[in-house]
C-alpha cells in the first residue's frame, strides 16, 4: 500500500474514533478507568515491576493516575515523559510525588517539573502506551506527531498499550517507524500480542 493511503487512512481512523470517544459519557469513562487499573495491576507482573513510564492522561484517555500513585507509595521509580527542548523530543523523567513534581508541558500535556531529573531510556522496565487506536496484532495509531514512536524506539523493556474498548479496532494502519506493543489492557480483558504484531493469546472478552 502506497504511503499516501496509509497515512490517509490514519486520517480517517482519526476522524472515525474522536467521533466515537465524543459519543461516551463521563461515568462509563470513569468506571472503565477503574476497571483497567486494576485489570492491569492483575496482568502486568506488577509486583515485580521496578520501573514503570507511566504517561499524564487526557481527560479522553484512560485515567491511570491511581496506578501512579500506588507505584510512588510503593517505592517504584516512576517515570513520566518530559520535553526535551535541547532534543526537540520527550523523555523519561523521575518523580517522587503526584501531582506536586508535575507543570503543564509545552503541549498542553502535564509533565515533571525542571527538578524531576531525567533518567536513561535502559532503566525501563514496562511503558504504558496511550493512543487513538489500536488492533490486536499490537499496531497503534497515535495522534501523529510521532514522539511516542521515538519513546518506544528507544524505551527498553515492554510497551502496554493501555485503551478503552471503543478504541480497539480490526486493523490499525501503521508504517515501519511505527511501533507495536507487547499487550493491551481495555476495561473487558487484555490481549498478548509479541511486540512484533505476532498475537500469542486472545482474552475470552474479545475485542
Amino acid at each position: 500500500m502506497m504511503l499516501r493511503d496509509v497515512r490517509n487512512r490514519k486520517s480517517e481512523l482519526r476522524r472515525m474514533l474522536r467521533e466515537r470517544d465524543r459519543r461516551v459519557g463521563s461515568e462509563e469513562r470513569a468506571v472503565a478507568g477503574e476497571l483497567i487499573c486494576r485489570l492491569f495491576a492483575t496482568v502486568s507482573g506488577w509486583e515485580s515491576r521496578r520501573t514503570i513510564l507511566f504517561f499524564a492522561p487526557l481527560s479522553t484517555e484512560p485515567d491511570i493516575r491511581p496506578l501512579i500513585i500506588r507505584a510512588l507509595a510503593e517505592g517504584k521509580t516512576v517515570l513520566l515523559p518530559r520535553f526535551d527542548p535541547e532534543a526537540e523530543t520527550y523523555r523519561p523523567a523521575r518523580i517522587g510525588a503526584w501531582p506536586d513534581d508535575l507543570v503543564k508541558g509545552r503541549f498542553g500535556v502535564m509533565e515533571p517539573g525542571e527538578d524531576c531529573g531525567f533518567v536513561g531510556f535502559d532503566t525501563i522496565e514496562l511503558t504504558l502506551v496511550p493512543g487513538v487506536a489500536f488492533d490486536g496484532r499490537g499496531r497503534r495509531l497515535g495522534h501523529g506527531a510521532g514522539y511516542y514512536d521515538r519513546i518506544l524506539a528507544e524505551a527498553s523493556g515492554e510497551r502496554a498499550g493501555i485503551a478503552f474498548d471503543w478504541q480497539m479496532v480490526e486493523e490499525a494502519p501503521s508504517e515501519a517507524h511505527d511501533a507495536a506493543m507487547d499487550w493491551i489492557v481495555t476495561q473487558s480483558g487484555y490481549v498478548v500480542c509479541g511486540g512484533a504484531g505476532d498475537k500469542k493469546r486472545r482474552p475470552e472478552a474479545a475485542f
